[in-house]
């Protein structure tokens, strides 16, 4: 068959046409099931707010941008805000006005090359940011002229040129990359290649560099080559032109597609650059656009767009152009909150940030695990009726029964987010509310059982949704309790139900009965488990045994092949695991255990251990509600504070919170399903949970760390103009403070996935050496830190724990106070170097000094040597001139005392006198001494003071008569009783008087007069005058003010001699002053002297001293003498235990004296120095010492020393003779054991007194020590140790008496005692050292046999142990002053007179 050539080139045509037909329509199909399979997995987007509450300044957003720091810029219809992740911060533009900033409506924001932010305002200009100020400041030209075109900014664009192009509502303006020049395009005129209207819309700049303008009047492109525009509008009659001339935005995929949004629609620029793919909303296309009029596009990845229209959101598939719409749900609390989409922003880290109208920027984060979340709703009859869901159960794939506490029973169709409800009736309603599910279980013939609070147990058929209850009763189809509290079919079909406090009821099929496992402590019929019966949890192992987990007593573990139970509670596993509320066996065959407060446990089945959870005390809270396993073994788990998942590869923990969409932190015991397809349920107070394992988001995100604020000294730094310290925490890289400024530094990980979840750590470098982990703290703070240059870095970590450990820095420099400047060491060296030269100075300035004083110093010690060394002699002297005066005086005193002739007692007399004067002027030596020494105290005693005075003054009588001087004495009264040193006074009046007698001539007078005494206020003390009055030669009135100096001497007449030493009234001065008194002189040159002073004397009553001396005759001293006027009686220095006196003297005279004087009534030893003494005391052991303390070889005081350290001498009392009168001497001696002290001269007989006063005093101590060791009461039959100790010495004695050989070694030895013990011992008891002690009682026993037998003395004496009786004869004297003869007829003549 023939065809012709245009047939052929016909049929060739519709071949081809068929084709590409056929082509198109396989394209069309696939791209349909594409989309179809898209549609089917079209991911649920889940938005989270961020509005006004959250600090953003105004919802309405219109502008969204991340800068080069990673902080995200918000413009909105009020002010420009940037985010931090934790807060917003508001920048005011402009000047500050008196509204705050909410008439700021940003239009656009644009960032340059430079990271430099540009912000266009409606009506306020255009604005940059200046990072080092932190503010934003309006542009404008500094060229003159030059300025844009309007304040009303549309939109800003900075170019890849570094140029700002702007766009106003009166034109469009380039600011040139310097920033100077601005350049304007020629507007609204209409010509070609122009823009026809002044009001520009929206400014793009594609990846070619092309810079496009959106207007109300079409599309532009700008040709940079011929400087013009190419228009693209709006053609009516061509379907492939922009489907409307206002166009809103203009955008590009990831794959170079220019996209254009319009007030009608969506449309896609062609390859061919002319035309373009429209895409509009279709009200029966769920795949259209969800509105016309487009706000906003972003491209996502190479396949989608994200478009923002006035309906909604859109994700488009850009090859099918297919859509998925995203809208408000008000069912999804994370779906979108407004339908207007005016603003996109999608960062490349997987944060998709969408600014709405009026509902602020809707987040969603790639990042971050955000459950899906039902809560109730109990007005939509769709909803969740009661907050309060307490379990679930799996009903098909799409549909799970949820259980709630007064909501009853709600099937959820997780397809559909709606729920239906089914009606339960209770046979008996308890109260007014719901029904109150508390568990539930499908078991294997889709019977669903609930378990109810108070009503018992319903068996749901789930075919028709009939029920059948049971309730507690004693029947086989009835249960032990009302309150049902969880369920568990094992692997017979067996359902175990577990009730509070009853125990466990089993449902066995088989029989279609219960049967019952009581608690142990339950006395009844049946089965006994070891538990109270408060069930909460059962799960079945691996074995087939039951776990049942109570609250209270552990977990109780039941074997069915054996009917025998275990246990694992704190007794025996040492573990708190008595509160069980969970139990979940996970794929290895391991046991899960949650408690109510204590956390979680882990059973090893293999190991059959125990073990608490590594990271329990990381959970967020220790209550476990419910424990579940994922399709990927992650155990999930709830609690009251969020839900827990634990990673099985490592044990790491990851824990959710309110921040990942949670219902409410606290979850419901036993709440919890995974559905067959690996959905998790978790219920809790305020509605449920779901979501899959694989929904769970991992932020691998590394947050950058910046600084947000500082604080010096607690003022925020900023950089304003007012502050003094000008910085941008943000942008600066080191500060500067000064030295012991405080300083707080907030910094902010940009993590905007779960910012509050963020952790830091920080450290400064140069302060310490180990990172502070501050937690979610965000501020740090040092204060007084060193001057010196300080690194601070901070690293942080995101919300899952990756940690950026770059972070950031800041270098601090404290400066130094000026003190530690290099100007400060300069002038510390230079201070230095002059405080050396200073000191160098000084040093030879203070040595010349020292020098000077040093030579001073000697000649003064040596003039106080000097001095020292005349004082010394003189009081040497003195004390020499005492032993002579006391060998004048005391002879004188005894032949005073007998009967003499009147002359001769007058003589006496006069020599008394002159001796006492004599005495006076060696005291005045020692008083002068005493002076010097600061050692002179008053000694009142009591006494008649006019008297006394008298009598002082009559002591010159015998010189007022050789100088023929009348001297005359008055006085006001004739008595006056006070207390007052005799010896002080004595010597005051006997300087003045001798004084006057000195200076007085013969025939001339000396007056004395004691004026009448004064009583003082309180009636304490009298004060007295004293006046001495002569008519001498007087004293110059230049040298009156000397006389009382020391050593001074008034020029006196050639007729006065033997002036003084200048000491006299020197000494009488001091001596009033001692008393409390003044003296003064009133003298005129050849008249006379008159001495007046005046004393304060203490007042005595006599009739309380009388009394007192009557009442208390114990107090008065013992005196043993016969003769009333307290005289030495002389006695005859022979018979029985005559007393043993030892003299130690070195004068010979005074020895003698002494020894003399006391031989009348005394055994006397003499001995010439202190050595002497020492060996004479251990020889003869006298009854008492008299010793003069001045000696050679051994002073006295030495000699007492060694006298009180030998127990052999320790006993004896001492009297220490001395010329001395200093009181530290006395005190030394007294201190030392020494008995008494006499000063010479002194008078003998009261040395006599002293001497029989000691004696008698030691012969009473002896006598009673005596009795206290002999005597024993007849009614007490306990003897001390002492006691015992003596009489068994004695009487061992006795027992050896006659041996001559007899020792004290041998003694000591018996008693086991050492020789120095024993004599210790013995010396201690008796007063006399052993040998004397066995001597003594061998002669007591002599003496004994002398009176009573007839035996001769040789007899007697070999007897009693002595070794020869000349021996023994002597021993006997020495001890009873008579020879053995003469005792044994003494006794005998005794009796012979009785």
């Amino acid at each position: 068959m023939m065809h012709s050539v245009p047939d052929l080139c016909i049929r060739k045509k519709i071949n081809t046409v068929l084709a590409g037909t056929v082509r198109v329509i396989l394209t069309l199909v696939v791209l349909a099931n594409l989309s179809f399979l898209a549609n089917a997995q079209a991911p649920n987007l889940k938005f989270t707010a961020l509005t006004t509450r959250q600090g953003l300044m105004g919802n309405a957003v219109n502008a969204i941008v991340k800068d080069n720091n990673g902080m995200m810029w918000v413009g909105t219809s009020e002010s420009l805000n940037r985010y931090d992740g934790r807060k917003f911060k508001v920048y005011t533009l402009g000047a500050k006005r008196q509204v705050e900033p909410g008439s700021y409506e940003i239009s656009s924001i644009s960032i340059d090359r430079a990271g430099t932010l540009w912000v266009g305002t409606i009506g306020f200009g255009l604005y940059y940011y200046d990072k080092v100020a932190d503010d934003f400041k309006s542009f404008s030209s500094p060229l003159k002229g030059q300025r844009l075109s309007q304040g009303v900014i549309t939109a800003v664009c900075a170019n890849d040129k570094n140029e700002i192009w702007v766009g106003t509502v009166n034109g469009l303006d380039v600011i040139s990359p310097d920033r100077k020049h601005i350049s304007h395009f020629e507007t609204g005129t209409g010509k070609p290649g122009l823009i026809p209207v002044k009001s520009m819309g929206y400014i793009f700049e594609d990846s070619y560099s092309r810079m496009w303008v959106c207007t109300n009047l079409g599309l532009y492109l700008y040709d940079d080559t011929h400087k013009g525009f190419k228009a693209f509008r709006h053609q009516k009659n061509d379907t492939r032109s922009l489907p409307s001339d206002v166009v809103m935005t203009v955008s590009e995929d990831k794959v170079g597609n220019l996209w254009v949004g319009t007030a009608n629609g969506l449309s896609r620029l062609d390859k061919d650059g002319e035309h373009f793919v429209n895409y509009c909303y279709n009200d029966k296309d769920e795949q259209s656009l969800c509105g016309d009029i487009v706000y906003s596009i972003a491209a996502d990845d190479k396949d989608h767009i994200w478009v923002g229209t006035e309906g909604g959101l859109n994700v488009m598939d850009i090859h099918t152009g297919k859509s998925i719409r995203y809208r408000h749900d008000p069912r999804d609390p994370y779906s979108l909150n407004s339908k207007s989409i005016r603003s996109i922003y999608i960062d490349p880290k997987g944060i998709y940030w969408v600014g709405t109208y009026m509902g602020g920027i809707n987040k969603y984060d790639k990042n971050l695990t955000l459950f899906n979340y039902v809560q109730p709703t109990e007005l939509d009859p769709y909803g969740l009726r009661a907050p309060i869901v307490s379990s679930f159960a799996q009903k098909n794939d799409n549909e799970l029964y949820v259980g709630t506490d007064g909501g009853g029973l709600s099937i959820f169709n997780n397809k559909t987010n709606r729920f239906t409800h089914i009606a339960i009736q209770p046979k008996e309603k308890i109260n007014s509310a719901g029904l109150p599910v508390l568990a539930m279980l499908l078991d294997q013939k889709k019977q669903l059982w609930i378990g109810t609070f108070g009503h018992g147990l319903f068996k749901l058929n789930t075919a028709n949704n009939g029920y059948t209850q049971f309730t507690s009763g004693t029947g086989k189809l009835n249960i032990s309790q009302n309150n049902i509290f969880c369920f568990k079919e094992d692997r017979f079909g067996n359902v175990w139900i577990g009730t509070n406090g009853a125990g466990i009821d089993i449902f066995d099929a088989k029989v279609d009965s219960f049967r019952r496992f009581k608690p142990a402590l339950v006395s009844v019929k049946g089965y006994k488990m070891p538990s109270n019966g408060y069930i909460r949890a059962f799960e079945e192992d691996n074995d087939g045994k039951m776990w049942i987990g109570s609250y209270g007593t552990g977990i109780a573990i039941y074997n069915p092949a054996t009917k025998v139970f275990d246990t694992l509670n704190p007794i025996n596993t040492g573990l708190p695991i008595a509160e069980v509320l969970s139990l979940k066996r996970d794929t290895n065959g391991n046991m899960w255990i949650g408690t109510n407060g204590d956390g979680l446990f882990f059973y090893d089945h293999r190991l059959k251990k125990i073990t608490p959870f590594k990271y329990n005390n990381q959970l967020p809270n220790g209550v476990i509600c419910k424990i579940l396993q994922d399709k990927t073994n992650n155990i999930w788990f709830s609690t009251n504070q969020g839900i827990g998942r634990i990673d099985p590869a490592d044990q790491k923990l990851y824990v959710y919170c309110n921040d990942n969409g949670l219902q409410n932190n606290v979850f419901l015991n036993g709440s919890g399903i995974i559905a067959a397809d690996g959905t998790l349920y978790f219920g809790g107070v305020d509605g449920f949970n779901y979501f899959k394992g694989s929904d769970v988001r991992l932020n691998k995100n590394l947050p950058p760390v910046v600084f947000t604020t500082l604080s010096i000294d607690n003022k925020r730094i900023s950089p304003n103009r007012d502050n003094p310290l000008p910085v941008n925490i943000s942008e600066a890289k080191e500060i500067t403070i000064k030295y012991k400024q405080d300083i707080s530094i907030n910094f902010v990980a940009l993590n905007y996935t779960l910012p509050q979840q963020n952790r830091y750590s920080y450290i400064l470098e140069g302060f310490s050496n180990t990172w502070k982990n501050a937690g979610t703290s965000t501020t740090a703070s040092y204060t007084n830190l060193d001057p010196g240059e300080y690194t601070f870095r901070v690293r942080a970590s995101n919300n899952d724990g990756k940690w950026n450990d770059t972070g950031t820095s800041l270098k601090i420099i404290v400066k130094p106070p000026f003190w530690r400047t290099v100007y400060a060491y300069v002038l510390y060296v230079l201070l230095a170097f002059g405080v050396l030269l200073l000191i160098r100075r000084q040093g030879v300035k203070k040595l010349k000094k020292k020098l000077h004083d040093e030579q001073e110093r000697k000649a003064a010690e040596a003039r106080h040597e000097l001095d020292e060394m005349k004082i010394k002699f003189l009081t040497n002297l003195s004390h020499e001139f005492r032993t002579p005066i006391s060998l004048i005086m005391a002879p004188v005193d005894k032949l005073l005392e007998q009967p003499n002739s009147g002359p001769v007692t007058e003589q006496l007399g006069v020599i008394k006198r002159n001796s006492r004067r004599l005495l006076n002027l060696v005291n005045q030596l020692l008083d002068f001494r005493k002076l010097e020494e600061n050692e002179l105290k008053l000694n009142l005693v009591e006494g008649e003071f006019i008297s006394f005075v008298r009598e002082v003054v009559d002591s010159f009588y015998d010189l007022a008569n050789r100088k023929k001087i009348v001297t005359v004495f008055k006085t006001a009264g004739e008595r006056l009783f006070v207390k007052f040193d005799h010896d002080k006074v004595e010597r005051i009046l006997f300087n003045l008087l001798s004084n006057a007698f000195k200076f007085t001539m013969p025939g001339g007078q000396i007056t004395v007069e004691v004026t009448a005494p004064v009583i003082s206020e309180d009636g304490n003390s009298y004060r007295l005058g004293i006046s001495v009055a002569d008519t001498g030669t007087g004293i110059a009135a230049e040298q009156v003010r000397h006389v009382f100096d020391r050593f001074y001497q008034a020029d006196a007449q050639p007729a006065i001699l033997n002036q003084g030493s200048g000491i006299g009234l020197s000494i009488t001065r001091e001596l009033v002053q001692l008393h409390g008194g003044e003296i003064g002189v009133k003298s005129e040159l050849g008249k006379g002297s008159i001495f007046s002073l005046s004393i304060s004397l203490p007042v005595i009553n006599l009739s309380e001293t009388a009394m007192h001396g009557q009442n208390t005759p114990e107090a008065a001293p013992i005196v043993i003498d016969d003769d009333k006027n307290s005289k030495p009686k002389t006695a005859i220095a022979t018979g029985v235990n005559q007393l043993h006196v030892l003299v130690i003297e070195d004068n010979d005279e005074m020895r003698q004296y002494l020894s003399e004087s006391l031989a009348a009534t005394y055994k006397v030893s003499e001995a010439a120095n202190g050595r002497e003494g020492w060996h004479k005391a251990l020889a003869v052991h006298p009854d008492l010492i008299v010793s003069d303390i001045s000696m050679p070889y051994m002073d006295g005081i030495q000699l007492s020393c060694k006298l009180r350290a030998d127990k052999r001498t320790s006993h004896i009392p001492i009297i220490l003779l001395t010329a001395m009168t200093s009181q530290k001497e006395q005190l030394a001696g007294l201190e030392l054991g020494v008995n008494d002290y006499l000063t010479k001269p002194f008078n003998f007989d009261i040395l006599n007194i002293k001497i029989k006063n000691l004696l008698h005093l030691n012969k009473s101590l002896k006598e009673t020590y005596q009795k206290k060791i002999k005597v024993i009461p007849a009614d007490m039959d306990i003897e001390s140790s002492s006691e015992r100790f003596i009489k068994d010495v004695v009487m061992y004695i006795e027992k050896n008496i006659n041996n001559p050989k007899f020792s004290v070694e041998e003694i000591s030895h018996h008693f086991s005692m050492s020789r120095g013990s024993f004599y210790s011992k013995i010396t201690e008891l008796t007063g006399e050292p052993p040998v004397e002690f066995i001597r003594s009682i061998k002669l007591d026993k002599a003496a004994i046999l002398l009176e009573k037998t007839d035996l001769t003395i040789a007899e007697i004496a070999y007897s009693i142990g002595f070794s020869t009786p000349h021996y023994f004869t002597k021993s006997f004297k020495a001890k009873y002053n008579v020879l053995p003869s003469g005792y044994r007829v003494k006794k005998i003549d005794v009796k012979s007179v009785a």
